[in-house]
């Protein structure tokens, strides 16, 4: 008679393989993440149309919905067609998306377009000024170093800031006669691998734009077919959890992204109009910088400040500063009301947790983890959040934090605070300060006597017959 494991033990047969396989995806990870990390590479460039396919797609999804549910929606319904409940009407909600998605991705084309018209110019210009104003800025910076050498000749700090610029300037000189020159045969190199980064840079953006255009046009049919997928192949609960936790990392993906891109554009555009009114150069160069880096958290604004400052710095000094002090104002506003009142709190994590974020994730993926590492921890956050609280409530505790700031320790399922309990368990009678010890004084809890701690113990088991009773 053959033996037919039952349920229980193909649950445990599961975990333990699903075990296994976590402890060895870790251990590749420690010990062989350089082959591994090289395959992952290979498949990311290979799947990179893809991937900026599914970003672009994923973005633009809030401007599709946007367009359907306030301008298309009301124009159908205004002449009769239900085209949401219906199933009749297949025609026109196909007529409908196909018109929200051309919309879109002209929109985010137009936006393109419009900043690679502002910047490519303003940038251009920028490096010019530098390269031909660089020679002049060493002359003038020699000259007052100079100056104040005659004003001050027995200054040592002068006379080594003066050999250290000497020196610089020299290596520079000798850089450009010794590499510079005799490589320039190799600049032919340097410029066809850069072209053929470009171009396959187009290819994929080109790839990805088709690919956006599919996912839109398909995206209820390819969420109901993850429903379907989770439905079929876990039980009913987890399956809802599954399908919870994901619906909760989209809203606070969406949430914060939307958020960050519309409190950046805003930042941008007021930018823009205080530079020109304060008669910075390259206002729109700069306003772009800021915008773009405001979509950082916590550092972006100071990244735009400081390379926008730079550029500036080129043309003119004093507007630099004045450019310096209205971006840290303009930053102040943006934290301080104009962020707050777009984004609220869509991520849920406290400000130290924002901070770790950005740079745990910013060491392991440059600026795209700056940006996403947010809501990826946040999500994360919220995972152990929920997972912590169904423990605690399963064992009859409280969840909420402030519960557990006073806690001494636990006691049959129930919380013992510091204010309650006097005996000493758990570590939970305080040394005495030294300058208590100094001034011959002790805790409040010493003072009492053993009697006290005895009566208290009595009181307590008493308390304890009773509750059983």
């Amino acid at each position: 008679m053959k033996h037919k494991p039952d349920e229980k033990q193909i649950t445990w047969a599961i975990t333990i393989f699903g075990l296994f396989l976590a402890c060895l995806f870790v251990y590749c990870l420690i010990f062989r993440s350089s082959g591994y990390m090289g395959a992952i590479r290979r498949l990311a460039q290979i799947l990179t149309g893809i991937i900026y396919g599914v970003i672009l797609a994923y973005i633009l999804t809030p401007v599709v919905n946007f367009l359907e549910r306030k301008f298309m929606i009301p124009v159908y319904e205004k002449k009769g067609i239900r085209i949401m409940s219906d199933e009749k009407e297949a025609v026109h909600r196909k007529r409908m998306r196909g018109l929200s998605v051309a919309i879109s991705m002209i929109l985010f084309l137009a936006v393109l377009a419009i900043l690679f018209l502002i910047c490519i110019p303003s940038l251009y210009r920028s490096i010019t000024s530098l390269i031909n104003a660089f020679p002049s800025y060493i002359r003038n910076f020699r000259k007052w170093l100079e100056s104040l050498m005659v004003l001050y000749p027995d200054n040592p700090m002068l006379k080594e800031a003066l050999k250290i610029f000497n020196d610089f300037s020299n290596q520079i000189l000798n850089m450009i006669n010794t590499t510079v020159i005799p490589n320039m045969d190799k600049l032919v190199d340097l410029v066809t691998t850069y072209l053929t980064r470009f171009i396959s840079g187009i290819v994929n953006t080109f790839v990805g734009l088709i690919v956006a255009i599919y996912i839109l046009f398909a995206k209820e049919e390819f969420l109901g077919q993850s429903k379907k997928f989770c439905y079929a192949f876990f039980k009913e609960h987890i399956a809802n959890e599954v399908i919870s936790t994901f619906r909760h990392i989209h809203y606070t993906f969406i949430g914060f992204l939307v958020g960050k891109i519309i409190d950046s554009v805003l930042i941008g555009l007021l930018c823009y109009v205080g530079t020109y009114i304060l008669a910075i150069p390259y206002a729109g160069l700069v306003s772009v910088l800021v915008g773009f880096t405001n979509i950082i958290p916590v550092f972006g604004p100071y990244i735009g400040a400081v390379i926008g400052g730079f550029f500036v710095l080129i043309i003119d000094p004093f507007s630099a500063l004045r450019f310096l002090i209205f971006v840290l104002i303009l930053q102040q506003f943006d934290g301080n009301i104009l962020g707050p009142r777009i984004l609220g709190d869509t991520t849920g994590i406290s400000s130290f947790w924002v901070l770790f974020s950005i740079i745990f994730f910013g060491g392991l993926f440059g600026v795209p983890g700056m940006i996403l590492g947010v809501p990826l921890f946040a999500c994360f956050y919220h995972g152990m959040r929920r997972w912590i609280h169904y423990r605690l409530t399963k064992k009859g505790m409280p969840v909420r934090t402030y519960a557990y700031t006073r806690a001494a320790y636990s006691e049959d399922g129930k919380l013992v605070s510091y204010d309650e309990e006097h005996e000493d368990k758990f570590h939970t009678r305080r040394p005495d300060a030294p300058w208590k010890a100094v001034l011959g004084l002790k805790n409040r809890r010493e003072e009492r006597k053993d009697t006290d701690f005895e009566e208290a113990a009595a009181v307590k088991n008493d308390r304890k017959e009773a509750g059983k009773a």
